[in-house]
């Protein structure tokens, strides 16, 4: 069928190219989850064209007809940007997220070595290896800042949390090591939401499912820390055994949470290589 339902030519059609139309009868005008109006029109009234139709030259789907193809082509460019762009984010983000994995890792290696206080050697190589990671970590997060800037936001707040620890471990005791204590642990808090809600915006689009995962993953994370503090309320106030019991209910739900977060980072650079290498 050289003619559409409408009577443009579909041989002489200037988008038949880009939007690979197989002509009206077989692309856009077909019965079958077609989305062409005038088509269905056409069928509905069992006209071949519009051209026998008496209603035709005030109908809005006729007249609207000559430009169907036209704003398929500019949301076919959309789609074309949207998935360029989305490609371009995936290349950028893969390893820098992979290397985010790692870092996490040794993170939590590293914090299991605040338990050997008595043994000095221990202790020190995890406070420092902490800080030092804590720094890459942060830089990382800069680079990845290009993508989303809750990353910009997350960097920053992982330097200075890196330098306070400095500050803490070597330089300000008493009153104010306290409370710079506290600052550093409300910018430790900032950093990790910052850093959750940038994965989620990033795979918007990508994976979906797993945007909203990291979203989940925040609020366990604030139930686990709410649930610790409150404990610490009950202790002073109500009951030490209560305390102690939502103080073990939240430390295991902060690790399982941690868990969660390690094995969706792993997906996150994954998903992000994966569709990076499928447009290739």
């Amino acid at each position: 069928m050289s003619n559409a339902y409408c009577g443009k030519n579909c041989n002489t059609c200037e988008y038949r190219e880009k939007l690979q139309c197989k002509g009206c009868e077989n692309g856009p005008g077909r019965e079958l989850y077609g989305d062409c109006d005038v088509a269905s029109c056409c069928r509905e009234h069992s006209f071949k064209q519009c051209g026998e139709c008496i209603s035709r030259e005030g109908c809005e789907k006729y007249n609207s007809a000559s430009r169907k193809a036209y704003f398929r082509s500019v949301q076919v460019g959309s789609e074309e940007e949207q998935n360029e762009e989305k490609v371009e984010r995936s290349q950028n983000l893969g390893k820098k997220v992979r290397l985010i994995f790692v870092l996490a890792i040794l993170q939590t290696i590293f914090s299991i070595f605040d338990f050997f206080e008595k043994t000095p050697i221990i202790y020190y190589t995890g406070t420092i290896g902490l800080i030092v990671i804590g720094f890459i970590y942060g830089i990382v997060l800069l680079l990845m800042s290009e993508e989303c800037d809750c990353f910009k936001t997350a960097g920053i707040c992982n330097i200075i949390v890196a330098l306070g620890s400095i500050l803490i471990g070597v330089v300000i005791k008493g009153a104010l090591g306290l409370i710079l204590t506290l600052v550093v642990f409300i910018l430790s808090c900032v950093a990790l939401y910052q850093e959750i809600y940038g994965y989620s915006d990033t795979l918007s689009g990508i994976s979906d499912t797993l945007s909203m995962k990291w979203c989940e993953i925040w609020k366990y994370m604030l139930i686990c820390y709410i649930v610790i503090q409150a404990s610490e309320i009950i202790l002073v106030l109500i009951s030490p055994i209560l305390a102690i019991i939502g103080m073990i209910g939240g430390c295991i739900g902060l690790i399982v949470v941690e868990i969660m977060r390690l094995i969706c980072l792993n997906d996150t650079a994954r998903i992000f290589d994966t569709y990076a290498e499928s447009y290739e």
